[in-house]
């Protein structure tokens, strides 16, 4: 669904500009398991649905997506590799239980995480987070992330992403 512009072109072509401000929804279908870099700066985007069959939200997918205000996760993702970094209007998350690896939220507006037993690498760079749960399961060893954490985070570099939870 997309808002109306003043693109000169028909209806049925989609510009950079059309992709980025007129994209309001997104409902991927069922059987995708994976997403990757896919939907960044859909600075309209409202609301987002996900299939039963996703297993894995990677880096960058959902970047700038800046109206987009809460995501409701699948129940078998088990990664959520900075997918939603710079949405600066997301305010709630449901994280379910089956997730591994949870990386990211830089620039959004989440007050509280709660993350599950399944987690085994955990990176947060959520600086609007009031209240984080951390189960017992989780120990030092897994709050120090592997590979590449946050190109987003402030310096660019691993040495100054966020090695575990920054606040």
């Amino acid at each position: 669904e997309f808002e109306e512009d003043d693109c000169e072109h028909g209806a049925d072509v989609l510009c950079d500009w059309c992709l980025e401000y007129r994209v309001k929804n997104v409902i991927i279908d069922e059987g995708i398991t994976a997403i990757d870099h896919s939907f960044f700066n859909l600075y309209n985007l409202k609301t987002l649905s996900l299939p039963s069959t996703l297993k894995e939200i990677k880096n960058g997918s959902f970047i700038e997506c800046n109206n987009l205000k809460s995501v409701d996760i699948p129940e078998g993702v088990t990664v959520i590799d900075n997918a939603f970094n710079y949405c600066t209007g997301l305010e709630w998350v449901n994280i379910p239980e089956n997730v591994e690896v949870l990386f990211g939220f830089g620039y959004v507006k989440l007050r509280n995480i709660e993350c599950p037993r399944s987690v085994k690498k955990l990176a947060l760079a959520c600086d609007t987070l009031e209240t984080i749960y951390i189960p017992e399961t989780v120990t030092a060893d897994m709050l120090k992330a592997e590979g590449y954490v946050n190109d987003y985070a402030e310096g660019n570099t691993k040495e100054s992403t966020f090695s575990g939870i920054h606040s």
